[in-house]
C-alpha cells in the first residue's frame, strides 16, 4: 500500500472506541475488505458503524460486528437492510433471548458465503440430532459446525451419521454433555493436527485414548 494512504486510514476516528484505536475493529473492517485495495471511504465506515443493528442492551457489540464480518470476509460492507432484518430473527433465541454464540456458530459455516438465509438457520436448528434428553445442547452444535468452518452449512443425513457412530459413546447414548462436548472438541483437534482420515476406526482410536467413561 501507499505509505501516506495507510497512515491516513489508520489516523481516522472511527477506529476509536472509548477515545482508543482499536486493532479489533480495523480488523473487522479489513476482513470484509480482504483482496480490495485500502478502504478508501471513510464516510462509508462510519455510516456502517452508526446502525443500531450493532447494539445489544443499547450499547456497540464487536462480536456482532465480527460475526457479520466472518460472513462477510472478501465480500464487502453488507447492506444494512438485509443486515438488520437477518439479526431480528426468532430462530437466534435461546429461552427467549438473542443468542450471540448461536449467531457466531452459524457466522462460521458461513464464512465468506455472505449473509444467510433464515430458511437455512431454522432448518439446520430444528434436527433432533442436536438434543440430548429432549434439551437442545449448543455444544454438539458448535463442534460440529467447527468442522464446517468456511464450508456452508451441514447437510442433515451426514451429520446424524456422524454423530452416531459408535466409537463417541461406546455403544450407547451419549448421555453427559460436558463430555460429549470434549471428545467431539478434541477429535477435531485430533483430526485438524494428524491429518487423520475420517473414518469410524481413526476415530474409534481416538475415543480409546481418551478412555472416557460414559
Amino acid at each position: 500500500p501507499d505509505p501516506a494512504k495507510a497512515a491516513e486510514i489508520i489516523e481516522w476516528d472511527c477506529w476509536k472506541i472509548d477515545g482508543k484505536f482499536s486493532l479489533e475493529l480495523l480488523r473487522t473492517f479489513s476482513s470484509m475488505h480482504n483482496g480490495r485495495g485500502l478502504i478508501n471511504d471513510q464516510a462509508q465506515v462510519v455510516e456502517m458503524l452508526a446502525w443500531k443493528c450493532w447494539q445489544l442492551g443499547g450499547e456497540f457489540s464487536m462480536e456482532l460486528l465480527r460475526a457479520v464480518s466472518s460472513m462477510m470476509s472478501c465480500r464487502g460492507f453488507p447492506d444494512k437492510d438485509t443486515l438488520t432484518a437477518m439479526l431480528a430473527w426468532d430462530c437466534w433465541k435461546i429461552d427467549g433471548k438473542f443468542s450471540i454464540e448461536l449467531l457466531r456458530i452459524f457466522s462460521s459455516m458461513s464464512s465468506g458465503k455472505g449473509l444467510i438465509k433464515q430458511v437455512e438457520v431454522e432448518r439446520v436448528l430444528a434436527w433432533e440430532c442436536w438434543k440430548i434428553e429432549g434439551e437442545f445442547i449448543i455444544d454438539l452444535l458448535r463442534t460440529v459446525a467447527s468442522m464446517m468452518s468456511g464450508r456452508g452449512l451441514l447437510e442433515k443425513g451426514p451429520t446424524e451419521k456422524l454423530l452416531s457412530w459408535p466409537c463417541w459413546h461406546g455403544g450407547r447414548q451419549i448421555q453427559n454433555r460436558v463430555t460429549a462436548h470434549l471428545l467431539f472438541h478434541d477429535a477435531w483437534l485430533w483430526y485438524s493436527s494428524k491429518g487423520e482420515s475420517r473414518s469410524d476406526s481413526g476415530l474409534a482410536m481416538l475415543a480409546d485414548r481418551r478412555q472416557i467413561q460414559f
